[in-house]
C-alpha cells in the first residue's frame, strides 16, 4: 500500500512540475537511446573536481535520519522514495539546505547478503558489477535548485563516498535526449561504454544493443 501511495505521489508530482506530455514521454518510448558510462575510482580526484564552494552540505544518508525526521525532503515524493530504497538497502547521499533535503543520489553494490543485491536496471542495461563495482542511479534535484550547478557538486560528492569505502568502478546510465545529464557526465569525465535502443510502454521495458 505504501509503494502504491508513493508511485500516486511520484506521478502527481512529476506531472505538476513537468507536464503531462513529458510524464507520457517516460512511460511511452520506442527507440530511446540510453548510454551505459563507467569511472574509474582509482583514477578520482574529487578534490580537484569539486573547486567550487557552495554554501551547502552533502550528506550520506542513513535509516535513522528519516525515521527520526533529523532532515525533511522539499518534495514529498523523495521523502517516501528514500524510505523505501533505504529498506531495500541501496545507499544514497544528499544535499542540504537550510535542514532540507533539496537533492539525493542512490548507489548500490553487489551485496549477496542483503535481499536486493543488485538493481533491477542492471539487468535491462547488461551491466556486470564486480564486488568492488556499483552501480549509481536515480540523481534527484528539486526544480527550484535546478539551474545552480548543484548536480555536479552531488555526484562528486557522492562518488568520493563510494572511493572511500574501497569500491574502484562506478557504473551509470542517461537518456541521449537528456541535455543536462549529458553535460554533467560528459564533465565529470564518465567513459561512455555502449548505447542501447530501449522500448517501454508503461511498466514493460526492453533494450536492445
Amino acid at each position: 500500500m505504501k509503494r502504491f501511495v508513493m508511485r500516486v505521489i511520484q506521478v502527481y508530482e512529476f506531472i505538476k512540475h513537468n507536464g503531462l506530455s513529458s510524464f507520457l514521454h517516460e512511460i511511452v518510448y520506442r527507440n530511446r537511446t540510453a548510454i551505459v558510462v563507467e569511472k574509474s575510482l582509482l583514477e578520482f580526484d574529487a578534490d580537484k573536481e569539486q573547486s567550487e564552494n557552495y554554501p551547502i552540505g552533502v550528506i550520506e544518508l542513513r535509516p535513522e535520519f528519516l525515521a527520526e525526521n533529523r532532515f525533511n525532503y522539499a518534495v514529498k515524493n523523495r521523502h517516501l522514495k528514500a524510505t523505501h530504497y533505504l529498506k531495500k538497502g541501496y545507499g544514497g547521499c544528499a544535499i542540504i539546505r537550510d535542514e532540507k533535503i533539496v537533492g539525493d543520489i542512490w548507489f548500490t553494490a553487489l551485496d549477496r547478503k542483503a535481499e536486493n543485491y543488485h538493481h533491477p536496471d542492471c539487468k535491462w542495461l547488461q551491466i556486470s558489477c564486480a564486488e568492488d563495482h556499483v552501480y549509481t542511479f536515480d540523481m534527484f534535484l528539486s526544480p527550484d535548485e535546478r539551474g545552480n550547478n548543484l548536480a555536479s557538486l552531488l555526484q562528486t560528492s557522492a562518488l568520493k563516498a563510494l572511493r572511500q569505502k574501497g569500491f574502484t568502478k562506478a557504473y551509470g546510465y542517461y537518456w541521449s535526449d537528456n541535455v543536462p545529464a549529458l553535460w554533467v557526465h560528459r564533465m565529470g569525465k564518465w567513459r561512455e561504454v555502449k548505447r542501447l535502443k530501449v522500448n517501454r510502454f508503461l511498466f514493460f521495458k526492453q533494450a536492445v544493443a
